[in-house]
């Protein structure tokens, strides 16, 4: 759900946030995952990540993302713009690599800010109160997505995010009527 649409959608997964335990696992094949999506035309089967809208908006994502670095987030994959062994239309179109950031503090743009592109961060948390105050520190909150085994904390936690859509165990699952 992080890299729908290349990230252009407002209810992308933009903020990942994962308990402390399972962090390292899930940071390792989440990076895994995002170098593996194949970059180019959005019309073919077989591309996961299309272009941008537009050559200022491939700018702007690049510039928050350079802040973010600036402010201490570091790159695990991406930051960049492919080059053209990675995407054959790269000369030609607004792609940027999928991107996830670690080490994102809750001052960093990458954190307050809405990176409307195909730019994911990582944040560790202990509990679930933790997770909570972050999730909550959002001026946006259009849609969240809570992963768990445990259907009495999806509830519980859910009745405390302040989020306008609200998934439990998936994410951007839209109903088109």
């Amino acid at each position: 759900a992080a890299f729908v649409a290349s990230g252009q959608t407002c209810v992308s997964g933009k903020r990942i946030l994962v308990q402390r335990g399972v962090f390292d696992e899930f940071r390792e094949k989440f990076v895994a995952k995002a170098r593996s999506l194949r970059l180019g035309d959005p019309m073919l089967p077989d591309t996961d990540v299309g272009p941008v809208i537009s050559k200022p908006h491939l700018e702007r994502i690049d510039d928050q993302v350079q802040r973010a670095l600036e402010h201490g987030a570091q790159a695990l994959c991406g930051a960049q713009r492919p080059d053209s062994q990675r995407c054959s239309l790269a000369d030609v179109g607004h792609f940027y690599e999928p991107t996830v950031l670690a080490s994102v503090s809750r001052d960093n743009p990458a954190f307050t800010e809405e990176i409307f592109g195909p730019v994911v961060s990582i944040t560790e948390f202990d509990h679930e109160d933790d997770a909570i105050a972050l999730a909550n520190c959002s001026q946006y909150g259009l849609g969240a997505g809570i992963w768990t085994e445990d259907v009495r904390r999806a509830h519980r936690v859910s009745k405390k995010l302040r989020s306008g859509l609200m998934w439990v165990n998936c994410h951007h699952r839209n109903d088109p009527s």
